[in-house]
């Protein structure tokens, strides 16, 4: 009763409050961030709509947020600023008309304002400042930051900040993002400095809560450097405006079947004319680099069928050996050999009323490459014509 019902309200709360307007913002400013979806959201393209779980999911994060500065008040470090909120540029290419009303601020602001509100600001012992930024994140995206990779839009985001607190003459010059698991309460911290007058971010350091050897980043000597983090960021808004006022699109970001798109609330419309996009597309000449990794692919291609071929072969010869003496299990210096008997269970299609089988059917489309040695290259005509036949 109460599992179906505290979604319910949740959706019925956020939906009455929610403005789905474009406008650039500090979250949306990174490259992680499909533009194409930015570019639909400026045009006022509907998007699915949220689940009624995705805002709990939303007044998560925020508790989680309140629940890490309450231990951060608890060590020696002070934290202040909370939800700050800070000009950070005029576009240019925006007019400042409508202007919009923050709702944390509880004022108006120009269309072409650039505003947004830092989490807070830590001060240490040594009376030293640092910009603190905080997300909680789900298992999946979390592992992808752990295992090491970069979050790119959660650093540009900081850049951005950092640049706009210059405004009110606050120059930080070293930051904090700390991202936390929903799932496990596990922190990962990314320790940086940032000189907002040449756009130059460096992560010094990388530290998880159950230790650094649970981190995959391997710092360089000198950190690992993002140079441009605010320019780009400024960059594209002014590109999504540029596909505003002419009404079209940039290039898809991400291949068909990822799993951006898959959560996209224009994945849909996104892809829906793909197939003649896809039928439309012709024939290009490759550069040599590119004619490296196609020969490549087809080595690695020819080698990974034999090795498979073999690897079948010496399969079915142990598995004779152990028959022919009644035994699943072989023991060999240094290895041991055991046949496991296991079952799996499938739906027979025969069984199921064709009424329900047409009802169950998926369609989902994805890219399959296909690389093929053409004849030698003194057969032109024969190499011409099969490219061709391949072709079609």
């Amino acid at each position: 009763m109460l599992a179906e019902l505290i979604p319910k309200i949740a959706g019925m709360e956020a939906k009455e409050r929610e403005e789905d307007v474009y406008r650039p913002r500090p979250s949306c400013s990174g490259p992680e961030k499909c533009l194409r979806q930015l570019c639909y959201w400026s045009q006022g393209y509907a998007g699915k709509p949220f689940s009624d779980r995705f805002y709990l999911t939303l007044d998560d994060s925020s508790w989680h947020e309140e629940l890490t500065a309450d231990w951060i008040r608890k060590s020696v470090f002070r934290l202040h600023s909370t939800q700050m909120g800070i000009d950070i540029a005029e576009f240019g290419f925006m007019p400042p008309e409508p202007k919009w009303h923050c709702k944390v601020c509880k004022k108006e602001l120009p269309g072409n304002q650039f505003h947004g509100h830092i989490d807070a600001i830590i001060t240490d012992l040594l009376e030293e400042d640092r910009l603190l930024e905080h997300k909680a994140i789900n298992h999946f995206s979390f592992q992808r930051y752990l295992d090491g990779e970069y979050p790119l839009d959660y650093l540009t985001q900081c850049a951005a900040y950092m640049t706009g607190l210059r405004n009110y003459q606050i120059d930080l010059r070293k930051g904090n993002l700390l991202i936390k698991n929903k799932n496990t309460s596990q922190f990962l911290e990314y320790l940086f400095s940032y000189r907002a007058e040449t756009d130059f971010l460096v992560v010094e350091q990388v530290t998880s809560s159950i230790g650094d050897g649970a981190v995959g980043h391997v710092i360089p000597k000198g950190g690992r450097k993002f140079p441009g983090l605010f320019r780009a960021a400024l960059k594209r808004f002014e590109e999504i405006e540029e596909h505003r006022k002419a009404k079209t699109l940039p290039k898809r970001q991400f291949p068909l079947g990822s799993w951006q798109c898959d959560y996209c609330r224009q994945g849909k419309r996104c892809w829906s004319g793909y197939q003649e996009e896809f039928q439309a597309m012709g024939e290009v000449e490759l550069d040599e680099a590119s004619a490296e990794v196609v020969k490549a692919y087809d080595e690695i291609s020819l080698w990974c069928r034999k090795l498979g071929q073999q690897k079948e072969s010496l399969s079915e010869s142990i598995k004779e050996i152990l028959r022919t003496r009644d035994a699943k299990r072989g023991l060999a210096p240094g290895f041991v050999a055991v046949l496991d008997l296991r079952s799996r269970s499938y739906l027979d299609s025969q069984l199921i009323p064709e009424e329900i089988r047409e009802k169950a059917k998926r369609e989902s489309k994805f890219e399959v490459l296909n690389v093929r040695r053409l004849k030698a290259a003194g057969e032109a005509k024969t190499n011409q014509k099969e490219a061709q036949t391949y072709a079609n």
